[in-house]
């Protein structure tokens, strides 16, 4: 069986508009073991809390991760059940607190 984590780890970085680098920062390894963590060519895989930390930083399920899933981000498999139209205001605002989220990151690491 094919394993999905190296391609599904590397489209998750980048539609979270992230480096390499900018990814080995928030996990704090270095960009050298991301890209071994993408590459076909490599068996290094994460171990489970950088797992659980790549989660959380890109918003994607590690069932998405590992293959298990089809579902990306964790969103998705938390609002299953409902309409798109239930779905969608409830999506907007997560989306918001993430922003606010990430401000309020950006703004202590300026202190």
């Amino acid at each position: 069986m094919d394993n999905p984590f190296k391609q599904r780890l590397k489209e998750a970085r980048k539609n979270s508009n992230l480096t390499q680098a900018q990814l080995a920062q928030k996990l704090e390894v270095s960009k050298t073991m991301v890209s071994e963590y993408e590459s076909n060519a490599s068996s290094k895989a994460p171990s489970l809390n950088t797992l659980i930390k790549i989660c959380r930083i890109l918003n994607v399920s590690s069932d998405y991760l590992l293959g298990l899933s089809n579902d990306n981000t964790i969103i998705q498999m938390e609002l299953r059940g409902l309409s798109d139209e239930q779905s969608q205001p409830l999506i907007q605002i997560m989306s918001m607190i993430e922003q606010l989220n990430e401000l309020k990151e950006k703004e202590d690491n300026n202190n």
